[in-house]
C-alpha cells in the first residue's frame, strides 16, 4: 500500500533528484527533477512547481548558471510578495553574478526588523544561507555580524531548503564567509574546516569543493598562500572534474594570487575593485589572420580564431553599448540596415519573430505521466517477483522519459518553447562568448575574471567595464 500512495511516488524521485544534485550529479538531478515535477502534478501535489523551481536553483548555482534563473526569480517576487524567501534567492544570484550594489538592496530590504520577516520554519535557515552570501559578497560588516550570530547556534547541520528537496551545503560554511567578512579569522579557519569535514562524510562534492575553496581563499586574503595555494588547487581540481566551471576559474585565479572575484564592487574595498581594474598601458586584443594577440598588462598570449573572440573583441571596442544576439551572430554588431540583410541571409531575422510553440503539447505530457505512473507499477510489480530484468527495462525508459521532460519543462513549472531565433542566437552568443572567456581565462586568469564580470550576456550583449577605472584597448581585425 505505501508503494503506491501519491506521495511516496511523489518523493522517491523528489529525493533521487536532491542526492543527485548533492553529489555533483547534474545531469542525472536535471532529469530527476523533471521526473520528480510530473509525478508531482500527476499526483495533484500543490507545491510540485515550488519544489522543482528550488531543485532548479540548486542545480543552477552549482552549475555556474544563475542567470538562466534570475527572470524566473523576479517573476516568482512580483508573483508572491507576502513569501521573503525567494527575494533572499535574489540577492544570492545578484551577488554570483556580480552586480553588488542590487544584492546589497535586497540584503536591505531583507534585514528589515532584524529579519524578523523570516519565520523560523523550515526554509530559515536555507533563506539565511542566502543572504550570507550577500552579506559577505557586498561586504556588509553590520549584517555579517547579525547573520553569524543567528546562523552559528545550527553550525554543525546541512542547509536543506523545499522540505528536503535541495541541499545548500554545510552551515559551517555560511559561518566562516562571515566570520572572514568581519575579521574573524581563527573562526572562519575553523567553520570552513568543519564544513569540508561534514561535506567529506555526506559525499557532498560540490559543498566540499566550495568550502575548500573558500577555505583557500581566506587563507589567501591573510598572505598565507602557501597554506592556501593547495587548497585552492584542491578545489579547482574537484570542481573541474564536477563541472562547476565558475568555482574552478576562480580558485584557480585565487591560486595565482589574484584577488577573488567576488570581492569586486565590494564597499570599502581598497584599491579598484577586482578584475576591473585598468592595467598599465591598457590591453591588446588584436586579430593577425587565423589567430589572436591578447594581453592585459601580463605577457602577451595567442589563441586561434573563434566566433566568441570575435564577439568579445566586438564588445570591447563600444563599452557600455547593448548588442542583439542576432547582430553578433550575423556578424555585424553595429545595427545598421546593412546588418539586417546578414541576419537574413543567416535565417537569423529578429523583427517580429515569436517562439516555436511549447515543445510538449498538454496532450503529449498527460501521455507521458500516465506511461510513467504504468512504468513504476511495472518496475514495483517486478521487483516484488524478483524479475531484475524487467525492472531495468521499466526503469530505462523511466529514465528517458525524465530526460524529455527535462528538456521541456523549465523553471517554474513552464512548458519550454520551441527555440525562436532569437533565442537560438542568445543561446549560441552566450555558449560561444563563456567558452572563449575560459580559453582567456586558462592563459591569463586576471583577464579571465575581468572579462567574466564585465560583460553580460543575454538577449542583448554587452561589455560594461569600471567608468572610474576604463581599460584602454588596442583592437584590430
Amino acid at each position: 500500500a505505501e508503494l503506491r500512495d501519491p506521495l511516496y511516488l511523489w518523493n522517491v524521485p523528489l529525493l533521487r533528484a536532491m542526492r543527485a544534485t548533492l553529489e555533483g550529479r547534474f545531469a542525472d538531478g536535471e532529469d530527476l527533477a523533471a521526473e520528480a515535477l510530473a509525478v508531482g502534478q500527476g499526483t495533484q501535489a500543490q507545491n510540485a512547481v515550488w519544489l522543482f523551481s528550488i531543485q532548479q536553483l540548486a542545480l543552477r548555482r552549482e552549475q555556474g548558471r544563475l542567470d538562466e534563473i534570475e527572470p524566473a526569480l523576479a517573476d516568482f517576487i512580483e508573483r508572491y510578495p507576502a513569501t521573503p524567501h525567494w527575494r533572499t534567492g535574489m540577492a544570492y544570484v545578484y551577488t554570483e553574478l556580480g552586480r553588488l550594489s542590487d544584492a546589497a538592496v535586497e540584503l536591505e530590504a531583507a534585514a528589515a526588523g532584524d529579519f524578523s520577516a523570516f519565520p523560523r520554519d523550515g526554509e530559515w535557515l536555507s533563506a539565511m544561507g542566502m543572504l550570507a552570501e550577500a552579506a559577505a559578497g557586498v561586504g556588509d560588516a553590520a549584517r555579517a555580524e547579525r547573520l553569524l550570530e543567528l546562523i552559528e547556534p545550527f553550525a554543525d547541520r546541512n542547509v536543506m531548503a523545499g522540505r528536503g528537496a535541495a541541499s545548500f551545503g554545510p552551515a559551517a560554511r555560511y559561518c566562516g564567509l562571515l566570520a572572514a567578512a568581519i575579521g574573524r579569522h581563527d573562526d572562519a579557519e575553523r567553520h570552513f574546516a568543519a564544513a569540508e569535514e561534514l561535506a567529506g562524510r555526506m559525499r557532498a562534492l560540490p559543498a566540499l569543493a566550495r568550502a575548500r575553496c573558500d577555505r583557500g581563499a581566506a587563507l589567501a586574503a591573510r598572505g598565507e598562500m602557501e597554506t592556501a595555494r593547495p587548497l585552492l588547487a584542491g578545489a579547482a581540481k574537484l570542481a573541474g572534474e564536477l563541472g562547476m566551471a565558475a568555482l574552478e576559474r576562480r580558485a584557480n585565479a585565487l591560486a595565482g594570487g589574484a584577488p577573488p572575484a567576488d570581492a569586486a564592487e565590494a564597499p570599502g574595498a581598497a584599491g579598484a575593485p577586482a578584475g576591473r581594474g585598468a592595467p598599465a598601458g591598457g590591453g591588446v586584443f588584436t586579430r593577425e589572420g587565423e589567430f589572436w594577440t591578447i594581453s592585459y598588462g601580463g605577457a602577451p598570449f595567442r589563441l586561434k580564431d573563434s566566433k566568441g573572440l570575435r564577439h568579445i573583441a566586438r564588445l570591447l571596442a563600444t563599452p557600455g553599448q547593448e548588442h542583439h544576439a542576432i547582430d553578433l551572430v550575423a556578424g555585424n554588431a553595429s545595427g545598421t540596415p546593412d546588418a539586417a540583410a546578414q541576419a537574413r541571409e543567416a535565417g537569423l531575422e529578429s523583427g517580429g519573430l515569436g517562439d516555436a510553440g511549447a515543445l510538449l503539447d498538454p496532450q503529449a505530457k498527460a501521455e507521458y505521466r500516465r506511461r510513467l505512473e504504468e512504468l513504476r507499477e511495472e518496475a514495483e510489480e517486478a521487483e516484488s517477483f524478483n524479475d531484475p530484468e524487467r525492472a531495468a527495462r521499466a526503469q530505462e525508459e523511466i529514465d528517458f522519459i525524465g530526460h524529455e521532460l527535462a528538456g521541456a519543462v523549465g523553471l517554474g513549472g513552464r512548458d519550454r518553447k520551441a527555440a525562436s531565433t532569437s533565442e537560438r542566437a542568445r543561446v549560441n552568443v552566450t555558449r560561444t562568448i563563456k567558452a572563449a572567456v575560459d580559453r582567456i581565462g586558462s592563459n591569463d586568469a586576471s583577464l579571465g575574471r575581468h572579462l567574466d564580470q564585465t560583460i553580460r550576456t543575454g538577449t542583448f550583449c554587452s561589455y560594461e567595464p569600471d567608468p572610474a577605472a576604463p581599460v584602454g584597448w588596442r583592437l584590430s581585425e
